[in-house]
């Protein structure tokens, strides 16, 4: 077992019961007190009075750029949250913000701070969005919330009362909310009510609520900023969404409670224009950002030989939420080394919802390590090093019988650490065990005190005696000229014939016009030499049919689930 520094915490230890100091000095984000607030809205409004006319969000949407201070984030919010008290909203009660991109998402969640409400975002329509999948989920969504009021805009109105008219009624347009005159707010929440709820991204399931409190959000705050070094320098860029943790706590609840700016793009517009994030670095002078592994391929991708950028005042550039790869640094690094990006801005994390955010960071300036690790029926893997445990959290690996295993060894990844929630939102499914353990279901080892994170235990194909990590294939396939990176899914079927899984490809060409067979040949010829096994199924689909999470992971029970029944019904009209 590996241990956090700085904050100690009594076994078991679930929930903070006492808020962590935030500890300042002047060179860090907030100023030189040690203060203590007994829940985000206190926190929130400290900060913003301290900063008031200071930049706290400049809000990039295509061409449209708007800034919004300390002081208009306190209007915006004082204007929702009159609205929620106008309305009968109580506190500890949920209220769904189901907005895009834009300023008014900030208003309306922090607004519900200031009667004490909770609140949630949701993952709002995009065009890529299967219809018949995505309205199901959100019907279950808002069913299980049970929100007196759903924030929107008025395309959502629209279509709220197109997709589930049984919800019309609580859709409230933001636009309409009238202004707040003179509000102020004192509410009554302590550290250990509900403060936010974060729904996980449904990779491997369905999506659960979890709800964290007001003292393990500021916890967290302040010993992440102790992890990454934050300073009243810093400034964040950001394209990621807020209804994920990574864009919630690192380019919202970050910068909002510390005073730092942040610099936020339309997520979308990011996946057209990925170099755009670059230019807007330049322009803000930003030194901190948080991306996925996939966002930095995507980048590097879209780099245009001979183009450079000043990234010089970029201090970290942090991967998180995916199984870090040296390659995919390496590569980043091919590619905008002549911008000033240097090895040592290259950092990792890794992340839970349910930890708040981090679990373990690298140190930021130090060369992050990698590890090829093999034996045990995997192949070789050029994982990233996460790091060392956040002050507070405790880390150990299990294996499959449950115990603590060495050093080096292979399991189970299990969390212990004062910002944990005990169990999800409208669920009898406890989060932690006895001892206040999480099981992440993430494999991973232990070396030298620093985690690193192999992939998911619902990522590993077992077929023909192998343990084969699904998203190690599909890196090998995103390779490959030409199928369309990031959108080929690597998945288990199981097949009767040979009573085992068998390994499936479902895979997305990148032109209408390829030559399927060629192609099929490639992809059969690299999975087996990279991997020693051929795949048993490698089936083309159509532009956007792998199905992904609204964190943008391959979604693989579902896609499972639609290739099988692909695969069925070809069988019965052959």
């Amino acid at each position: 077992m590996v241990r956090g520094s700085y904050l100690p915490h009594p076994r078991p230890a679930i929930h903070v019961r006492e808020l962590h100091p935030r500890l300042h000095d002047g060179g860090h984000a907030g100023g030189g007190r040690q203060l203590t607030y007994p829940n985000l809205w206190a926190a929130f409004v400290a900060t913003a009075t301290e900063r008031s006319d200071r930049l706290f969000c400049r809000v990039v949407t295509g061409p449209t750029t708007t800034d919004l201070s300390f002081r208009d984030l306190h209007v915006s919010a004082s204007r929702f949250a009159e609205f929620y008290r106008r309305v009968g909203v109580a506190p500890g009660e949920e209220i769904s913000i189901f907005l895009p991109h834009g300023s008014d998402q900030y208003g309306a969640y922090v607004g519900a701070w200031a009667i004490g409400a909770v609140p949630a975002f949701y993952t709002p329509f995009n065009t890529k969005s299967k219809p018949d999948i995505y309205w199901s989920a959100q019907r279950k969504l808002f069913s299980n919330a049970g929100a007196r009021v759903i924030v929107t805009n008025a395309a959502g109105v629209d279509l709220i009362g197109t997709h589930l008219p049984e919800f019309l009624d609580r859709a409230v347009d933001a636009g309409c909310v009238p202004v707040a005159a003179g509000w102020e707010s004192k509410p009554a929440v302590r550290s250990s009510d509900p403060g936010l709820i974060q729904y996980s991204s449904g990779t491997t399931g369905p999506r659960k609520g979890v709800a964290l409190t007001h003292g393990a959000v500021l916890s967290h705050i302040a010993a992440y900023r102790e992890a990454i070094g934050l300073s009243c320098q810093d400034r964040i860029a950001s394209w990621l969404p807020l209804y994920h943790d990574m864009g919630l706590v690192t380019s919202f609840l970050l910068p909002l409670l510390e005073g730092v700016p942040v610099i936020a793009m339309d997520p979308f517009e990011w996946v057209n224009r990925p170099t755009r994030l670059l230019d807007l670095m330049v322009d803000f002078d930003a030194t901190l950002c948080w991306l996925p592994n996939f966002a930095f391929a995507h980048i590097a991708n879209a780099v245009k030989d001979g183009s450079e950028w000043d990234l010089a005042r970029m201090r970290a550039f942090i991967n998180c939420s995916e199984p870090c790869k040296a390659s995919t640094f390496d590569r980043f690094l091919e590619r905008l080394g002549p911008s000033h990006v240097t090895r040592g801005s290259l950092q990792v994390c890794y992340a839970a919802a349910e930890n708040v955010f981090a679990i373990t960071q690298t140190k930021v300036g130090a060369d992050v390590a990698a590890l090829g690790t093999e034996g045990s029926g995997r192949t070789p893997s050029d994982v990233l090093s996460s790091g060392s445990p956040v002050s507070g959290v405790d880390i150990k690996i299990v294996g499959d019988d449950g115990e603590e295993v060495t050093a080096g060894t292979v399991g189970e990844i299990f969390i212990r650490s004062p910002y944990m929630i005990e169990a999800y939102r409208h669920s009898d499914q406890p989060a932690v065990n006895a001892e206040g353990w999480y099981a992440s279901r993430d494999h991973g080892l232990l070396v030298d005190g620093k985690l690193f994170v192999l992939g998911r235990k619902d990522d590993v194909i077992v077929t023909r005696g192998k343990n084969i990590f699904a998203h190690d294939v599909e890196t090998a396939l995103s390779e490959i000229p030409g199928l369309r990176p990031g959108r080929n899914a690597a998945l288990a079927l199981y097949s009767a014939a040979s009573a085992t899984n068998e390994l499936a490809l479902a895979l997305e060409p990148a032109d209408d016009g390829a030559d399927l067979r060629s192609l099929r040949r490639q992809v059969v010829q690299t999975v087996e030499s990279t991997f020693g096994i051929a795949p048993s199924v490698v089936e083309f689909v159509s532009r956007d049919w792998v199905a992904k999470t609204s964190s943008g992971k391959i979604n693989r029970a579902l896609n499972a689930k639609r290739l099988q029944e692909l695969l069925s019904r070809g069988a019965d009209e052959a």
